[in-house]
C-alpha cells in the first residue's frame, strides 16, 4: 500500500475559482441595480413642488420618461398658460423633457414651472405673449399670468421613491386647509390615476353616487357632517329653485343626512339635489309651496299716494297648488307648471328638482361612463368649461378647466382615509 494519500488538489483550486466568478457576478449584478436605481431616483427627484407660489390648491407634477413626455403633451398639453393669450403646454413641447408642474392657483390662475436644460430659454418671446417668467433656480422657471409671491421657507419635498415603479410619471398634491396629501400618478390603459394618502378622516365605503344618469354634468356625494366641498356649494345657487327660500335648507339637510348634487346638461342648465333621508309627505309638501311662491307670484296694481302706479308681488304659499302621485313606495309632488320645482319621496331618499330633472334621474336603462367603479365626485371637464363661460358666469372666468378637454371625464372615489382621482380619457 502506497504511504502517500491520493486527494485530487485541483479540484478545490476549481471550487476556489467557481466561487470567485460566483462573487464577481453578484458584485456586479447588485453594482448594476444600485446604479439603476440611483439613476432613476436622480431622474425622477422632485425639483419644482418647493416652488409652490402662495394660493396653489392643486398641484400636477410631470417627469416622466423620455418616450413618454409624447403622450404627457397630448394630454395635458391644451393646458393654456393665460386667459388671454392661446399660448399652451404644447407651444413649450422643445424646452420640456426633464420636469414639469402645474399649479392651479385660487384665483382661478395656472401657473407653470419647467425644469429644462435646453438653452437658451425664450424668456423674451414668452413676454410678448404676455407671461411673466421668473428665473427660481438654474435652469428652473416660473412661468404665470402675473408676478407671484414665493414660499420664504420652501417645505421640503421628500425622497420620490415612486420614480423606481414603471408606469410612474409624476405626483399629484392638493393643499388642504390643515395639510398637504400628495400620491404618485400611473399611466393607465383609460387613463391616468393618482391615489392620495394622508387625509385625516375616513370617509365611509357608502359615500359614492348611487345613480349616474344620462346628461350628468358634473356630480358630488356628500357624507354626513361639513365637507370641503361646501365652500363651493354657493356657486350652485343660480341654479337652485327658489334660491332665497330653500338653498340653506338644502345645505342643512346635506350636513345632517348626506347626499348628493347633480348638475344636467339642460338649456338652461338645471341641478338636482339627493338627500339621504324621506321626508314626511306634508312637510315636503308645505316645503314645494315655500319654493314655489318665487316661480308663480300673485300680480296685483298698486296706487302710490302722489298719483303714479306700480305693480305690487304678492308671494302667498296657500295659493299654490300642488300635485301628487304615487307609484309603487314613491311619491311624486309638483306644482302644474313644468318649470316649477318638484320633489320625489323614495323609500330611504328626498330628491328636489323639477319635473325634467327628476324624469332623467329615474331613467335606469342609461347610465353615465365612468372609469370608477364607485365614483363620489364626476365631472365632464369640456361640459363644465363650457358652464363657466355661459352668460350666468356662476363661477369667475378660470383656467383650471382650460386644456382638460382631451379627458371625458374626472373622477374621484373614497378609500378609507385615501382618495382616488382618476383622468379619464
Amino acid at each position: 500500500m502506497s504511504p502517500f494519500l491520493n486527494i485530487p488538489l485541483h479540484r478545490l483550486k476549481t471550487t476556489r475559482r467557481r466561487r470567485v466568478v460566483w462573487v464577481s457576478l453578484i458584485l456586479l449584478l447588485t453594482l448594476g441595480v444600485s446604479s439603476w436605481i440611483g439613476t432613476r431616483l436622480w431622474q425622477g427627484r422632485d425639483t419644482v413642488s418647493s416652488f409652490a407660489p402662495d394660493g396653489t390648491m392643486v398641484l400636477l407634477r410631470f417627469a416622466p420618461t423620455q418616450n413618454l413626455w409624447s403622450d404627457i403633451l397630448r394630454d395635458f398639453g391644451e393646458i393654456r398658460l393665460t386667459r388671454n393669450k392661446p399660448l399652451t403646454l404644447k407651444n413649450l413641447s422643445p424646452f420640456l423633457g426633464k420636469e414639469l408642474a402645474i399649479f392651479l392657483l385660487s384665483d382661478g390662475t395656472v401657473a407653470t414651472v419647467v425644469r429644462s436644460n435646453q438653452k437658451p430659454f425664450p424668456e423674451k418671446e414668452l413676454k410678448i405673449y404676455g407671461v411673466v417668467v421668473q428665473r427660481v433656480k438654474k435652469n428652473i422657471y416660473l412661468l404665470s399670468e402675473s408676478p407671484l409671491t414665493l414660499p420664504v421657507h420652501p417645505q421640503k419635498v421628500p425622497l420620490n421613491l415612486s420614480a423606481l415603479l414603471p408606469e410612474t410619471v409624476g405626483t399629484l398634491s392638493i393643499h388642504l386647509p390643515e395639510k398637504l396629501v400628495r400620491g404618485r400618478i400611473q399611466k393607465k390603459s383609460a387613463g391616468y390615476e393618482a391615489v392620495l394618502s394622508g387625509f385625516s378622516e375616513e370617509t365611509s365605503s357608502s359615500n359614492f353616487l348611487q345613480a349616474l344618469p344620462p346628461l350628468t354634468n358634473a356630480a358630488v356625494s356628500f357624507s354626513p357632517g361639513p365637507t370641503p366641498f361646501f365652500p363651493f356649494f354657493s356657486a350652485l345657487k343660480p341654479f337652485i329653485p327658489a334660491e332665497n327660500t330653500a338653498f340653506s335648507s338644502f345645505q342643512k339637510a346635506l350636513e345632517y343626512s348626506g347626499g348628493a348634487v347633480y348638475l344636467f346638461q339642460e338649456e338652461p342648465l338645471s341641478s338636482l339635489f339627493l338627500i339621504q333621508e324621506r321626508l314626511e309627505p306634508s312637510f315636503a309638501a308645505a316645503l314645494l309651496q315655500t319654493m314655489a311662491v318665487s316661480f308663480s307670484p300673485i300680480h296685483r296694481p298698486l296706487f302710490l299716494p302722489d298719483g303714479s302706479a306700480a305693480e305690487e308681488l304678492i308671494t302667498d304659499s296657500s295659493f299654490q297648488p300642488i300635485e301628487q302621485t304615487e307609484k309603487e313606495e314613491e311619491i311624486t309632488l309638483r306644482l302644474p307648471s313644468e318649470k316649477g320645482p318638484a320633489i320625489l319621496l323614495t323609500a330611504a331618499s328626498t330628491i328636489f328638482g323639477t319635473p325634467q330633472t327628476l324624469s332623467i334621474f329615474q331613467d335606469k336603462t342609461k347610465k353615465m361612463h365612468s372609469c370608477l367603479s364607485k365614483p363620489s365626485v364626476f365631472l365632464k371637464p369640456e361640459a363644465f368649461r363650457n358652464f363657466l363661460s355661459s352668460p350666468e358666469k356662476i363661477l369667475r372666468k378660470s383656467l383650471w378647466f382650460e386644456g382638460f378637454e382631451h379627458f371625458s371625464s374626472l373622477e374621484t372615489e373614497n378609500i378609507g382615509k385615501k382618495r382616488k382621482i382618476f383622468f379619464c380619457k
